[in-house]
């Protein structure tokens, strides 16, 4: 996260100043507070997140906006990929960081008293920010997963898939069984509801 900040910071997009020093918000903090959530743990996420938020700060010239957007985006990123259990999350994922990201980019500006173009600017970068980080968050699981050797919301899903092979075999060579399996795992997933527990796990 900090190599692609680092990159994206040295990327000169204007001759004014005040538009060039914008780019800062398409760092993409959000997707390492996703990767860090989905891999390892929710609490871990929002820590680290307030450190790649203070170092993306400092990366930017000690910009105080550049942290609370970087923080306010990748705190969305966390809490929206935190009950992971469909691929459609991922866009809702998207959407929620594009959101926050924009209405943090405006209240900054107008708080500042930045010119409206400026704002708009700054909206427009910050909401690429919010779909370039679960793009790239999206891209990165099935290497860190299978790198690390962790087991993932995502993974569960493609093992729930009924036309994995062993579930088809299943299905076909024991049908009582595989219903049975059905049913068991449509009550666990009631109870863990329930009670407050990952239901997909």
């Amino acid at each position: 996260t900090l190599f692609v900040a680092k990159l994206i910071v040295s990327i000169n997009i204007s001759a004014k100043e005040e538009i060039a020093e914008l780019v800062v918000y398409l760092v993409p903090v959000a997707m390492g507070s996703i990767l860090i959530a989905i891999l390892l743990d929710t609490k871990i996420a929002i820590f680290m997140t307030m450190i790649l938020s203070l170092w993306v700060g400092l990366l930017a010239d000690n910009q105080l906006s550049a942290v609370l957007v970087a923080f306010v985006g990748g705190t969305a990123g966390v809490y929206s990929i935190s009950r992971f259990s469909q691929r459609l999350d991922w866009v809702r994922a998207g959407l929620i960081i594009a959101g926050a990201n924009a209405v943090c980019i405006a209240a900054l500006g107008i708080m500042s008293g930045r010119h409206w173009q400026i704002i708009l600017t700054g909206v427009f970068l910050g909401i690429l920010n919010g779909f370039f980080s679960t793009i790239l968050a999206y891209g990165s699981v099935p290497f860190l997963e299978s790198g690390f050797k962790v087991t993932t919301s995502v993974r569960l899903l493609e093992l729930s898939n009924p036309s994995q092979p062993l579930l088809r075999r299943l299905q076909m060579e024991a049908p009582g069984t595989y219903h049975h399996s059905i049913m068991v795992g449509n009550l666990s997933e009631a109870a863990a509801e329930a009670v407050g527990a990952d239901s997909l796990l």
